[in-house]
Protein backbone atom coordinates (compact mmCIF):
# COMPACT_ATOMS: atom_id res chain seq x y z
CA UNK A 1 0.00 0.00 0.00
CA UNK A 2 1.56 3.09 -1.26
CA UNK A 3 1.85 5.42 2.01
CA UNK A 4 1.23 9.32 1.93
CA UNK A 5 1.44 12.17 4.66
CA UNK A 6 -2.13 11.02 5.64
CA UNK A 7 -1.18 8.03 6.59
CA UNK A 8 1.85 8.79 8.82
CA UNK A 9 -0.51 11.61 10.40
CA UNK A 10 -3.01 9.11 11.30
CA UNK A 11 -0.22 6.36 12.54
CA UNK A 12 1.49 8.77 15.02
CA UNK A 13 -2.13 10.07 16.03
CA UNK A 14 -3.49 6.08 17.01
CA UNK A 15 -0.39 6.32 19.28
CA UNK A 16 -1.91 8.82 21.37
CA UNK A 17 -4.08 8.62 23.95
CA UNK A 18 -7.13 9.31 22.42
CA UNK A 19 -9.60 9.31 18.90
CA UNK A 20 -6.59 9.68 16.67
CA UNK A 21 -9.57 11.83 14.39
CA UNK A 22 -10.32 14.13 17.33
CA UNK A 23 -6.80 14.69 17.62
CA UNK A 24 -5.74 15.73 14.41
CA UNK A 25 -9.15 17.17 13.69
CA UNK A 26 -8.46 19.35 16.95
CA UNK A 27 -4.82 20.05 15.70
CA UNK A 28 -6.09 21.08 12.27
CA UNK A 29 -8.99 23.25 13.50
CA UNK A 30 -6.19 25.43 15.61
CA UNK A 31 -3.96 25.85 12.28
CA UNK A 32 -6.99 26.97 10.46
CA UNK A 33 -7.38 29.84 12.92
CA UNK A 34 -3.86 30.42 13.49
CA UNK A 35 -3.51 30.77 9.44
CA UNK A 36 -6.97 33.05 9.31
CA UNK A 37 -5.25 35.36 11.66
CA UNK A 38 -1.66 35.41 10.64
CA UNK A 39 -1.36 34.82 7.26
CA UNK A 40 -5.58 35.75 6.03
CA UNK A 41 -7.03 38.27 8.01
CA UNK A 42 -6.52 41.22 4.90
CA UNK A 43 -7.49 38.26 2.54
CA UNK A 44 -10.95 40.44 1.36
CA UNK A 45 -12.62 37.23 -0.70
CA UNK A 46 -11.94 35.42 3.06
CA UNK A 47 -13.38 37.44 4.82
CA UNK A 48 -16.51 38.22 2.25
CA UNK A 49 -16.76 34.51 2.90
CA UNK A 50 -17.12 35.08 6.82
CA UNK A 51 -19.07 37.64 6.38
CA UNK A 52 -21.90 36.20 4.23
CA UNK A 53 -21.96 33.56 6.99
CA UNK A 54 -22.64 35.70 9.44
CA UNK A 55 -19.36 34.90 11.44
CA UNK A 56 -18.75 31.77 13.49
CA UNK A 57 -20.94 29.91 15.20
CA UNK A 58 -20.64 30.96 18.94
CA UNK A 59 -18.42 27.57 20.02
CA UNK A 60 -16.19 28.48 17.13
CA UNK A 61 -16.29 32.24 17.96
CA UNK A 62 -15.38 31.37 21.44
CA UNK A 63 -12.14 29.11 19.79
CA UNK A 64 -11.11 32.27 17.99
CA UNK A 65 -11.11 34.60 20.33
CA UNK A 66 -8.76 32.30 22.76
CA UNK A 67 -6.11 32.78 20.29
CA UNK A 68 -6.29 36.49 21.74
CA UNK A 69 -5.66 38.80 18.92
CA UNK A 70 -7.73 42.02 18.90
CA UNK A 71 -6.81 43.23 15.81
CA UNK A 72 -7.35 40.03 13.40
CA UNK A 73 -11.08 39.68 15.89
CA UNK A 74 -11.78 43.70 15.19
CA UNK A 75 -11.00 42.92 11.32
CA UNK A 76 -13.38 39.98 10.72
CA UNK A 77 -16.41 40.72 13.12
CA UNK A 78 -16.59 44.56 11.71
CA UNK A 79 -18.89 44.01 9.34
CA UNK A 80 -20.52 41.04 11.15
CA UNK A 81 -21.27 43.17 13.86
CA UNK A 82 -22.55 46.25 11.66
CA UNK A 83 -24.67 43.54 9.49
CA UNK A 84 -25.77 42.64 13.19
CA UNK A 85 -27.25 45.68 13.78
CA UNK A 86 -28.83 46.68 10.55
CA UNK A 87 -31.20 43.24 10.87
CA UNK A 88 -34.13 42.94 13.28
CA UNK A 89 -32.86 38.95 13.34
CA UNK A 90 -29.05 37.31 12.80
CA UNK A 91 -29.12 35.69 9.89
CA UNK A 92 -26.34 33.34 9.21
CA UNK A 93 -25.05 30.72 6.99
CA UNK A 94 -22.60 27.70 7.98
CA UNK A 95 -19.84 28.92 9.55
CA UNK A 96 -16.97 28.27 7.89
CA UNK A 97 -15.26 26.53 10.36
CA UNK A 98 -17.83 24.16 11.45
CA UNK A 99 -17.66 23.32 7.18
CA UNK A 100 -14.04 22.75 7.33
CA UNK A 101 -14.32 20.45 9.88
CA UNK A 102 -16.71 18.25 8.27
CA UNK A 103 -14.61 18.29 5.18
CA UNK A 104 -11.80 17.22 7.34
CA UNK A 105 -13.23 14.80 9.58
CA UNK A 106 -14.64 13.22 6.19
CA UNK A 107 -11.40 13.03 4.47
CA UNK A 108 -9.27 11.53 7.57
CA UNK A 109 -12.30 8.91 8.02
CA UNK A 110 -11.99 8.08 4.72
CA UNK A 111 -8.36 7.19 5.10
CA UNK A 112 -8.93 5.45 8.06
CA UNK A 113 -10.91 3.05 6.20
CA UNK A 114 -8.45 2.46 3.77
CA UNK A 115 -5.80 2.03 5.96
CA UNK A 116 -7.32 -0.91 8.18
CA UNK A 117 -5.91 -3.06 5.31
CA UNK A 118 -2.00 -2.13 6.10
CA UNK A 119 -1.18 -4.71 8.50
CA UNK A 120 1.30 -2.05 10.46
CA UNK A 121 -1.82 0.16 10.76
CA UNK A 122 -3.58 -2.76 11.96
CA UNK A 123 -1.17 -3.49 14.86
CA UNK A 124 -0.87 -0.14 16.14
CA UNK A 125 -5.18 0.02 16.25
CA UNK A 126 -5.40 -3.12 17.90
CA UNK A 127 -3.11 -1.65 20.57
CA UNK A 128 -4.94 1.49 20.91
CA UNK A 129 -8.58 2.79 21.73
CA UNK A 130 -9.67 3.38 18.46
CA UNK A 131 -12.76 6.00 17.80
CA UNK A 132 -14.83 7.73 19.91
CA UNK A 133 -18.35 7.07 19.16
CA UNK A 134 -18.89 9.89 16.86
CA UNK A 135 -16.25 9.12 14.55
CA UNK A 136 -17.00 5.53 14.66
CA UNK A 137 -20.78 5.90 13.64
CA UNK A 138 -19.45 8.25 11.17
CA UNK A 139 -17.50 5.59 9.86
CA UNK A 140 -20.29 3.28 9.03
CA UNK A 141 -22.62 6.04 7.60
CA UNK A 142 -19.53 6.57 4.62
CA UNK A 143 -20.77 4.31 2.93
CA UNK A 144 -17.06 2.19 2.09
CA UNK A 145 -16.75 -1.90 2.82
CA UNK A 146 -14.79 -1.47 6.55
CA UNK A 147 -12.27 -4.79 7.29
CA UNK A 148 -14.30 -7.59 8.61
CA UNK A 149 -11.95 -7.06 12.15
CA UNK A 150 -12.79 -3.77 13.15
CA UNK A 151 -15.97 -2.73 14.06
CA UNK A 152 -15.85 -6.42 16.73
CA UNK A 153 -12.63 -4.95 17.49
CA UNK A 154 -14.05 -1.44 18.46
CA UNK A 155 -17.50 -2.71 20.09
CA UNK A 156 -15.21 -4.41 22.21
CA UNK A 157 -13.50 -1.52 23.28
CA UNK A 158 -16.94 0.00 24.22
CA UNK A 159 -17.40 -2.75 26.46
CA UNK A 160 -14.71 -2.78 28.21
CA UNK A 161 -15.16 0.33 28.96
CA UNK A 162 -18.69 0.28 30.06
CA UNK A 163 -17.79 -2.66 32.36
CA UNK A 164 -14.74 -0.44 33.86
CA UNK A 165 -17.51 2.12 34.47
CA UNK A 166 -19.39 -0.44 36.54
CA UNK A 167 -16.86 -1.43 38.68
CA UNK A 168 -15.65 2.39 39.39
CA UNK A 169 -19.31 2.95 40.43
CA UNK A 170 -19.06 -0.24 42.59
CA UNK A 171 -15.83 0.50 44.06
CA UNK A 172 -17.13 4.36 44.89
CA UNK A 173 -19.98 1.97 46.47
CA UNK A 174 -22.43 4.22 44.78
CA UNK A 175 -25.14 1.68 44.79
CA UNK A 176 -28.68 2.68 46.39
CA UNK A 177 -28.24 -0.64 48.43
CA UNK A 178 -24.57 0.74 49.98
CA UNK A 179 -24.83 3.10 52.39
CA UNK A 180 -20.87 3.42 53.17
CA UNK A 181 -17.78 3.69 50.92
CA UNK A 182 -16.19 0.36 51.57
CA UNK A 183 -13.24 0.41 49.01
CA UNK A 184 -11.19 2.60 46.94
CA UNK A 185 -11.03 2.72 42.75
CA UNK A 186 -8.38 0.59 41.27
CA UNK A 187 -5.66 3.18 40.15
CA UNK A 188 -6.52 2.36 36.35
CA UNK A 189 -10.45 2.93 37.29
CA UNK A 190 -10.06 6.31 38.85
CA UNK A 191 -10.43 8.21 35.31
CA UNK A 192 -12.83 5.92 33.70
CA UNK A 193 -15.47 8.51 33.70
CA UNK A 194 -13.49 10.80 31.60
CA UNK A 195 -13.02 8.34 29.21
CA UNK A 196 -16.32 8.14 28.97
CA UNK A 197 -17.40 11.74 28.68
CA UNK A 198 -14.42 11.89 25.22
CA UNK A 199 -15.58 8.60 23.71
CA UNK A 200 -19.56 9.63 23.97
CA UNK A 201 -18.60 13.16 22.77
CA UNK A 202 -15.25 13.55 21.36
CA UNK A 203 -11.70 14.36 23.02
CA UNK A 204 -12.34 18.28 22.47
CA UNK A 205 -14.81 20.45 21.89
CA UNK A 206 -14.80 20.91 18.04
Amino acid sequence: MEKHLTYFELEDAVKMNGCPICELSAKRLDQYFDDLLYENVNNPALRQQIRKAGGFCKKHAEQLLRFNDGLGFSLIYESIFSDALKKESVESGDCPACSYLDELENRYLTFFVEYLKDPEFKKNILKSKGLCIPHFKKIMRLGKKVEAWYKPFQLKIYAELLNDLKQYIDDCNFSPNKKQKISAPSADNTIVWRSIFEMLYGKYNL
